[in-house]
């Protein structure tokens, strides 16, 4: 408290011979004041005592006035005896009169306490009993009302008072502050409390990590009671005081200086009984999560350490967000295998406990990553048509496949790069499929960077197929590979340019067909291979077109005699479709020609009989298969 000192000179007009039993009697005694202690603002009364110098009639016997405290005195005013005075502000102060002429001085100390009303806090004790705590120490006494009819005045600094109450109904308490010998005048601090028969236990609704030092609690509490935060490391049984008193009107709490980083803790709340100096009841426990995150190959692993709960929340935010929500209140580890490389990921651990409290974890994140190259490609199919081979092969399930490098190899040379693609197809169009089979193997690169440089080696089929003048076609081709279950067999597809087609299945790699189709000159075989495993692509040979020989044959003597035998030269064969004959004799002369292959030469010109000899003949024959034939040659011309 400031003191301020005031010198205060009255003029007193009136002598007064009698004071009050509590009257304060001045430094030499000549007045008195009623009080010279209490509260702003506090009015005193001054009266003469009969030992005064004068009687401070204005003319006869002045008395002068000092109240600044600066030594200049006031001229004197006429006042009445007992002279009032209130001071407003708090201070140390000292009334002086000075009477007449100088010849008598006097003077008084008053001193004024500030105004302001003790703060108090009321605790409940079980069985409607309270306890007062007051939270001041500017007073030498407080006055207790209880608000019942009782009353108590204690003295600073002793015990905290009890007090007992005959029903739970809601009292006002009001206190003041009454220092010693002062006037009883000082203001009141009032609060109000509804006594209690049993002690209700408070209720932490919520923890929130901050930072790896500090966390906050949220709380649910009852006015009027004395709790106690208590809090256990690494949630062993061994509780100890945290922080007492707590404030009933405490929303949110915040705890610092913890080391979070490496254990976990537990709080609950004690509500003391402060009659019994005794628990009356402890509220929930409610610990605090410690969560590490650990990156490994394509997965992320969590691991915590807290106190029990009914489930847990696992929060994940970030690029992929994703809740993993009512996991077992005794799980303590999670792997997240749903992950993809170079993305971060973030873990927030929400635990709940059955009364509906929460607690929260500090997040976690980590760089996902992956080590572990694609799976090998296990079933590539080839498709050949001229001079081109289709890719085919089943992609990796469920990785993320980027690129595919291609390599090739032939029958002369080891496998060499022959293009990339970011699809499970490609189109191979450096080949001869007529020629011959190659080999393929198929390296793959993911997202993350990871490579396969292998795969299984897959080989086109090459078809060969070779006719024989009695119609027989023989077809051989090569164990198709490339399937990691195997072939279940083949089907030859038979078909002619006119589009008619049949379908012969086999299990080996070489077929035995006769063509009779005698109206058919090419026959188009192709190998179709099909795989053990469904889902997959059949593959396929080049296409074979087989031609049929046309088998031309013709005598070299013929005897037109009239006895039908060999009495014509004719071409005879299969499959022509464009045909011209011509006949020379010895000196060049065209002596026949026919566009029909069925007329032959009867050995006469123009009707006449053509002398016995050697003729010459060219043919010339277009078959089915486009093909050009010219057959010459000399024929003998006899008669018998």
């Amino acid at each position: 408290m400031k003191h301020t000192f005031k010198h205060i000179a009255l003029c007193i007009l009136l002598l007064s011979v009698s004071q009050a039993a509590t009257a304060q009697l001045s430094n030499k005694g000549y007045f008195t004041v009623n009080e010279d202690r209490g509260c702003n603002p506090l009015t005193v009364t001054i009266s003469l005592t009969a030992s005064a110098p004068c009687t401070c009639f204005v003319g006869a016997c002045p008395c002068n006035i000092d109240y600044d405290g600066d030594g200049t005195y006031e001229d004197p005013l006429p006042s009445p005896d007992p002279y009032t005075y209130t001071f407003s502000e708090a201070g140390i102060y000292q009334i002086e009169v000075l009477f007449q002429g100088g010849s008598a001085q006097d003077f008084i100390t008053i001193e004024v306490a500030e105004n302001t009303p003790p703060n108090f806090d009321i605790y409940s004790c079980s069985g409607e009993r309270v306890v007062i705590n007051i939270n001041d120490d500017s007073f030498e006494n407080y006055v207790i009302d209880y608000g019942d009819g009782n009353t108590e005045t204690v003295p600073r600094g002793a015990a905290n008072p009890q007090h007992t109450y005959a029903d739970n109904l809601q009292k006002t308490i009001s206190i003041r502050g009454l220092n010693n010998s002062a006037e009883d005048n000082c203001n009141s601090f009032n609060n109000t409390v509804v006594p209690l028969n049993t002690i209700p236990a408070a209720d932490i609704t919520a923890l929130e990590m901050l930072d790896m030092n500090t966390l906050v609690l949220e709380y649910s509490l009852q006015p009027d009671i004395l709790y106690e935060l208590q809090i256990s490391p690494s949630g062993n049984s061994n509780f100890s005081l945290l922080k007492k008193p707590v404030d009933e009107t405490t929303v949110k709490d915040t705890i610092r200086n913890l080391n979070l980083a490496d254990a976990f803790y537990c709080f609950r709340m004690a509500s003391i009984d402060p009659c019994s100096n005794t628990v009356a009841a402890y509220s929930n426990e409610i610990c605090s999560i410690d969560l590490d995150l650990i990156i490994e190959s394509d997965v992320n692993k969590l691991s915590w350490q807290t106190g029990n709960v009914a489930s847990f929340d696992i929060i994940r935010t970030g690029e992929d967000p994703l809740n993993y929500n009512n996991r077992p209140g005794a799980e303590r580890v999670f792997d997240d295998s749903n992950v993809q490389c170079d993305t971060e990921y973030c873990y927030t651990l929400i635990g709940r406990y059955s009364n509906g409290a929460t607690t929260t974890s500090l997040e976690q994140c980590g760089l996902a990553f992956s080590s572990i190259p694609p799976d090998q490609i296990r079933n590539i199919s080839t498709q050949v048509s001229d001079n081109i081979i289709d890719l085919l092969w089943e992609a990796p399930t469920n990785q993320n496949v980027t690129e595919y490098q291609l390599k090739r190899s032939n029958t002369t040379s080891g496998f060499i790069p022959v293009g990339a693609n970011n699809t499970n197809e490609f189109q191979d169009t450096g080949v001869s499929t007529s020629q011959q089979s190659y080999c393929y193997e198929i390296a793959s690169t993911d997202d993350c960077g990871n490579k396969n440089p292998q795969s299984i080696v897959a080989c086109s089929i090459l078809l060969n197929g070779v006719a024989q003048n009695d119609n027989t076609i023989n077809l051989s081709w090569n164990q198709y590979q490339g399937w990691e279950n195997g072939v279940a067999g083949y089907v030859v597809q038979k078909s002619y340019p006119s589009g008619a087609a049949s379908q012969t299945n086999t299990n080996t790699n070489s077929l035995t067909d006769v063509d009779n189709n005698n109206s058919e000159q090419v026959v188009l075989y192709q190998i179709i291979a099909q795989p053990n495993q469904a889902g997959i692509p059949n593959s396929t040979s080049n296409t074979v077109a087989i031609i049929k020989p046309v088998n031309i044959y013709y005598p070299n003597a013929f005897t037109p005699d009239g006895n039908n035998r060999n009495e014509v030269f004719k071409i005879n064969g299969r499959f022509i479709i464009s045909y011209e004959l011509n006949i020379f004799n010895r000196w060049g002369e065209l002596i026949f020609t026919s566009d029909n292959m069925d007329e032959g030469w009867d050995g006469t010109m123009n009707g006449k009989t053509l002398p016995l000899g050697t003729y010459a003949f060219i043919a010339k024959m277009q078959d089915m298969a486009g093909r050009d034939i010219t057959r010459t040659g000399t024929i003998l011309l006899l008669r018998n």
